[in-house]
């Protein structure tokens, strides 16, 4: 059924959470009449999208909790985030003129439409509350032959919720602290060494006294690829016959580009902390620095933050747009509880049931295209309850 009219036959309140991704604008045609994403304009796009959640606003609790996941789209060209060729699954069907009406001629070709923040503002403007903008970063994400920016590795992951007060459990998706052991007994030891007098360069937390920075060492001013050294590599082997290695064919030297990968549009740091962090070490002894530190740890775990690597998956149906479980499994465990009901208005291939069914949650989903209802429901025959909350 249409999700905009299964919406409609739903009771006041009567579902707990929402987790839905609807088809991105302008990607694929699913041979449904009346579908969403073929809009000849983006912005009757967004217009339909608020449209439906609007309605999902009067159907979810008080203390529910809306995520919506989205990918944007380049204009004229690049599809979803620009990982696909927006044209090639549209024209292999009917043809590429009877979409031609897709290519807004207000914004100049090959811009990022921003539609994901365009329809977050638009939801904020229907008054629904926006708690947090998602980073779901594809660490496995499709490569793309594009050479004047880069490959697109993220998508968004929007929570929003109608009220105030809402549920939510932190404690359920907190992870371990990393370091907090290691970094304890390590500065533990130095306290007791050095009998409160830790100089500045000692209370730093990446140094463990040795001479070693646990974090690694000044990658210095030069940088080269794995890539690319790893074909300097062998070079410098073949050149000096000696054994150049496994791992490393003549026949794919030419299969990527000797400079290595586009490096995405996600860039990972470290933070390293230091006495500074701590105040001046001249007022507080080390002993008032170890308590400090010893207190920066949840004793739970951490917060896991807004920042979630999660790899695509293949999936053997008939579908080309499925999230992983993985990144169902944070937000069903933190915004509801075990029997509450979890609602999918685009249920595709079922995944967001299945995690709620594998959580012990109850499931509702709809989608226009049979083939994918009755996926979802042969799907979800095979799936058992696997956490017991």
């Amino acid at each position: 059924m249409d999700c905009f009219e299964f919406i409609e036959k739903l009771p006041d309140e009567s579902v707990n959470m929402v987790m839905t991704s609807p088809p991105y604008w302008g990607l694929r045609d699913y041979g449904v009449e009346g579908q969403i994403g073929l809009e000849p304009d983006f912005r009757d796009y967004i217009k339909k999208l608020v449209e439906v959640f609007h309605e999902l606003k009067r159907v979810l609790k008080n203390d529910g909790s809306f995520y919506l996941n989205l990918g944007d789209t380049y204009s004229s060209s690049g599809g979803a985030g620009g990982q696909y060729d927006k044209w090639h699954s549209l024209s292999r069907i009917d043809g590429l003129k009877k979409y031609e009406g897709h290519k807004d001629k207000t914004i100049p070709a090959k811009c990022l439409l921003g539609i994901p923040w365009r329809v977050a503002l638009s939801l904020i403007d229907d008054k629904w509350i926006l708690r947090n903008d998602i980073i779901w970063h594809k660490p496995n994400g499709m490569p793309a032959s594009v050479k004047d920016r880069l490959t697109n590795t993220h998508e968004h992951v929007f929570h929003f919720v109608k009220s105030k007060k809402y549920y939510y459990n932190l404690d359920a998706i907190r992870e371990p602290h990393k370091c907090a052991e290691k970094d304890k007994r390590s500065l533990l030891r130095r306290v007791e060494h050095k009998s409160g007098k830790c100089k500045l360069e000692n209370a730093q937390f990446g140094f463990n006294g040795v001479g070693y920075n646990p974090l690694g060492k000044n990658p210095g001013d030069v940088f080269l690829t794995e890539r690319a050294s790893r074909l300097i590599d062998f070079f410098k082997r073949k050149g000096s016959g000696g054994n150049p290695g496994h791992g490393i064919e003549g026949s794919t030297l030419g299969s990527s580009h000797p400079l290595g990968k586009n490096p995405g549009d996600v860039y990972e740091g470290k933070f390293s902390l230091n006495a500074e962090s701590f105040g001046s070490p001249r007022a507080r002894s080390s002993r008032q620095k170890y308590d400090r530190f010893s207190h920066n740890y949840y004793p739970k775990g951490k917060n896991p933050g807004d920042f979630w690597s999660v790899c695509t998956r293949p999936f053997k149906g008939a579908h080309f747009a499925v999230y992983p479980e993985t990144l169902c499994i944070k937000p069903i465990l933190s915004s509801s509880r075990p029997g509450d009901v979890v609602f999918d208005p685009f249920i595709g291939s079922g995944t967001t049931a299945v995690v709620a069914k594998k959580l012990g949650r109850r499931f509702l989903g709809c989608d226009i295209k049979p083939e994918y209802v009755k996926m979802a429901e042969e799907r979800l025959k095979t799936v058992q309850r696997i956490i017991q909350v």
